[in-house]
């Protein structure tokens, strides 16, 4: 489903992962997405969404290496995987639309501080 809608949206990748958890049972969402089971259900979603984000980021952050891409989506999925896992545990209430806006604030930050100090970035290639 996220490769069908991603289209250059950041915000999508979240919108359909709450989306699916939604229609999901939360006794079955709390179990699947447990730190026991360490993230393996989320940690599949967004590596199947990997290469479809890839040229989307490359044609933003043009100067990134094929490296340096891989660590800043491990960044940016590890911090999603927190966030979705802090709703979990928060029993599923707080108002996505909220969430997903707070997310997107955060990696539109990030990606500004890496813009800002992209010279230091780039020779850490």
């Amino acid at each position: 489903m996220i490769k069908q809608r991603f289209k250059g949206d950041t915000c999508v990748v979240l919108r359909t992962v709450f989306e699916v958890l939604k229609g999901t049972d939360p006794e079955i969402v709390k179990f699947a997405i447990d730190k026991q089971n360490h993230y393996t259900f989320l940690e599949e979603i967004f590596k199947g969404a990997k290469e479809a984000t890839r040229p989307f980021i490359m044609q933003r952050i043009k100067w990134l290496t094929d490296t340096q891409f891989d660590y800043y989506y491990a960044y940016v999925t590890n911090g999603v995987i927190g966030i979705i896992s802090q709703w979990i545990r928060s029993g599923m209430t707080h108002n996505t639309d909220k969430i997903e806006k707070m997310f997107v604030l955060l990696l539109e930050q990030s990606k500004r501080d890496l813009e800002t100090r992209s010279l230091e970035f780039r020779k850490l290639k």
